[in-house]
Formats: C-alpha cells, sequence, structure tokens
C-alpha cells in the first residue's frame, strides 16, 4: 500500500484579484466582461484597471464564448477556475462545486458582483458606483 492521496490539489497561490482594462465611453467603464458605471472623475476616452476578484466573476458554459478555462482546483465547497478571455487576458472565478466546467471548456464570464468596486487610473484608487 502506497501513501495517502488526496483528490483535492493543494491551492496554488492564487491572487486576491485579477485586473481587467477598461475605457470610459459616456457614462460607462467598458470591460471585456461587460459595462460598469463611470467612476466620477473619469473623463471619456479616459483608461482604467478594474480590480476584479474571483467572488465578482461568473462563468457560465457557452460554445460560442471566446473564453476557455485554462485551470481548475477543487477546493471541497468550490472550484477556482483561471479563465483566458479573448484578448489573452486571464481572470479567475469561485464557483460552487456543482458547476463543474472542465480544462479547455469554452464558457462565457460575467461579473456578478454585489459589492463597490473599484478601479485605478494613472495609479490612483477610485471606486466605481455600485449597480442594483
Amino acid at each position: 500500500i502506497g501513501p495517502t492521496r488526496s483528490p483535492v490539489r493543494p491551492p496554488p497561490l492564487w491572487p486576491a484579484a485579477d485586473f481587467l482594462q477598461a475605457k470610459v465611453e459616456g457614462d460607462v467603464l467598458v470591460t471585456e466582461l461587460g459595462l460598469l458605471p463611470r467612476p466620477a472623475e473619469a473623463e471619456p476616452g479616459t483608461v482604467a484597471d478594474v480590480m476584479v476578484r474571483p467572488t465578482d466573476v461568473t462563468i457560465h458554459a457557452d460554445d460560442s464564448a471566446g473564453a476557455r478555462v485554462v485551470d481548475r482546483v477543487f477546493q471541497g465547497g468550490h472550484y477556482i477556475y483561471r479563465v483566458r478571455l479573448a484578448s489573452g487576458a486571464e481572470i479567475h472565478s469561485l464557483m460552487d462545486r456543482y458547476r463543474v466546467y472542465e480544462v479547455g471548456a469554452s464558457v462565457s464570464a460575467r461579473m456578478g458582483h454585489g459589492h463597490a468596486l473599484a478601479c485605478f487610473i494613472d495609479g490612483k484608487l477610485h471606486p466605481i458606483p455600485l449597480t442594483g
């Protein structure tokens, strides 16, 4: 009998947040994951880096989407997924254990936050107004 093996991989050092580039167009920040309200201080044309936590991102199977699961780790009550977007940017998503997507699966990714987000513009932190 050999050593005991766990089906759970030790968690890698996932980032606390990822950053998505956004551009201010009118009253919104346009990101690859959808639209967000514009911070009051941001002028049209401004480029911002939106801080996105794994708990802010939901993924769903979607054969027509340009995003793919490139890694996943089962952590008991949930999976943490690393997703490569069509642009090549990578984000992380924390999903319940019953939502299982294989590495290589085509998925759509959306921000599903229920709290205020933040972005950086020229190195300065700016709050993004809460939606819904």
